[in-house]
Formats: C-alpha cells, structure tokens, sequence
C-alpha cells in the first residue's frame, strides 16, 4: 500500500501562512464593518444632536418673539401715553439668556418711517406710464433726502415690492434692474422706509429726515420745534402737534401721512443662536389689538445690529428691571 510522505517544513509554513492572510483578511473585513458602523453611528448621533440644536433653536426664538410681544403689550397698557426713545423697547438691541439659547434682539418702529404705499398711492396716476414717472421721481428724491445711493432704494424697493402692489411691466422693468437686487441684504435706507404702515408717522420717534422729507422744504421750523418739544416730553395726543406754529396747514397737506403719538406697527429683529448655531428671523407685529398680534414673519439668513446689545434679564419685559444678570 502507498503511503503519503509525511509533509515537509516548507508545506507546514504554506499552510500556516495561508491560515495567516485568511485570519488576516476577516479581520480587515470585520474592521471595516465596524468602521462603517462606528461612522454611521457617529453621523446618526450628530443629526440627532442638530435636529435638537434646531428645535432648541427654534423654541429659543418663540420665546423671544413672545417677549418682544409682551414688552410692547406693557408700554402700550401701563406706560405714559406718547411713546418716546427712553420707552424699554427703543433702547436699542436686547440680549436675553433663554435655557442654553443667546436670545439677541431689535425692536423697531415702523411708524416713524415713510410709507412708501401712502406715498405713492397719493400720486398714483392710472396709467402705468405715469406711474412709473411717478416711482422713479420718489426713487430720485427719498435717496437725496436719505443720503443714498437711488440703486440702494431700487434694491430695498425690489425687496419689499410683493407688498407694493406693483405693476407687473414696472417691476420687471428697466427701475428694477439693479445689481444684487434679490439678495435681500439689510440697506440703510430702511431706516427711512416702510411698507407696513397705512401712512402714520409717530411725531415721537420719527427722525428728522423723515419729517423733512414729508412735509417738504420751507418747513424746517416746523420740524425744529416737534423735535424740541418731544425731547423735553414726548407729545401725548395729536391735538399737541396740530398746536405749534404753522402744524395746522402743513400737516393736513394730502399726502403728509397721518400725525401719531404712539405707534402701532414695529418690526422685530431675532437672532437665537446656541455656540456655531444660530437662528434669524424678522416678525411685524401690530400694537392695535389687545395681544399684539403677528402679520408677517420669515426666516432670514442674517440679521445686523447697530450697536453692542444690552444685557436683560426676563423681567425687563414685563417691566421689571431692565438689567439682567
């Protein structure tokens, strides 16, 4: 009978090694698969923490809106009538620690800005033509009034003209067509311009420009004397207005917008933001009704604000005190 020899050295180190790389193998392989569990993993837990940032985030700016909304609800109720720039919520930018959230807030008055619906409803002509006249001279004379550039107040009118009530030919016309008009990018002239107001300009809180540019040249006097008298108090009725030297002829004028001591239409700007995270918004409120109500809202990519933000603490906006911790 034939016999196997007996395996040599070399045939055990062969099979040893081929014992070897396949040990080898599956352990890449199980490395691999644990790899990719770990990655997976690690991915799955950091959506989960950015869905929870995003829903901290979101909450944090609830809340601050709620609270813009209750300061102006309180200043309307209990504080003097008239409102003026030491009112809480004219203070300028508001930063506010909600849970783990940086609440940075801007309240802004719409009433102490032109209307541009109101102004250009006074002049609308039918025509389109003439309309057209018409935006291009207010484009003309509220960029000197304001000190800008007329492609600034083309792009803020491109911005907002949804709420103008356009005409389709115009807006897509050669008096839009300016660079950069879509990016939806903060300009200056908003500080002198609105679209959300009926045409109420809060005698207050309006700046000299705009009083200027409203009730026209020769009327400097005029604009003084408001100026002084709110600084020395704020006008309580329009009826105090209508009382300085030369108010009554000038301020009925058609298209001089309606003389207001207390406002009624803000703006607030919100930023919740939680370390690299943060959240924008702008919100329109109204302070006619009891609850101060909500009529616009949108989610922005950057807000900007003038100046560095006061520290408050949650009372301020129930009026209590304004310094928080």
């Amino acid at each position: 009978m034939n016999r196997c020899p007996p395996a040599g050295p070399l045939e055990d180190a062969a099979r040893g090694g081929f014992a070897l790389v396949a040990v080898l193998v599956i352990v890449c392989v199980l490395a691999l698969l644990v790899g990719r569990l770990s990655v997976s993993t690690m991915t799955e837990l950091e959506l989960a923490r950015s869905r929870a940032r995003a829903v901290e985030l979101r909450a944090a700016l609830e809340s601050g809106v709620a609270l813009a909304r209750c300061m102006l609800a309180v200043d309307r109720d209990e504080g003097p009538p008239g409102d003026s720039a030491e009112d809480a919520w004219a203070r300028g930018p508001m930063q506010v620690r909600i849970g783990d959230v940086d609440v940075i807030m801007n309240i802004r008055d719409e009433n102490s800005k032109v209307s541009v619906p109101h102004v250009l409803a006074a002049t609308r002509p039918a025509d389109a033509r003439e309309f057209g006249r018409a935006l291009r001279l207010f484009v003309r004379e509220s960029a000197r009034a304001f000190g800008a550039e007329e492609d600034e107040v083309r792009r803020w009118l491109v911005s907002r003209q949804h709420m103008l009530d356009l005409p389709e030919r115009l807006a897509g016309g050669p008096l839009f067509d300016v660079e950069g008009a879509g990016s939806g990018a903060v300009l200056p002239v908003g500080r002198y311009l609105t679209v959300w107001t009926d045409g109420g300009l809060n005698v207050n809180t309006a700046p000299r420009e705009a009083m200027e540019y409203l009730w026209g040249r020769g009327n400097e006097r005029l604009v003084r004397a408001v100026i002084e008298r709110r600084e020395e108090k704020p006008f309580a009725r329009p009826e105090e207005v209508f009382a300085l030297p030369g108010a009554g002829q000038t301020l009925r004028r058609p298209g001089s917008m309606r003389v207001l001591t207390e406002s009624r239409v803000f703006e607030i700007e919100i930023v919740a933001q939680s370390g690299p995270a943060r959240l924008c918004e702008r919100v329109i409120v109204t302070r006619r009704e009891p609850d101060v109500p909500v009529l616009f809202r949108q989610l922005v990519p950057h807000v900007s604000f003038r100046g560095e933000p006061r520290r408050v603490g949650i009372a301020a906006f129930t009026g209590g005190e304004d310094e928080g911790a």
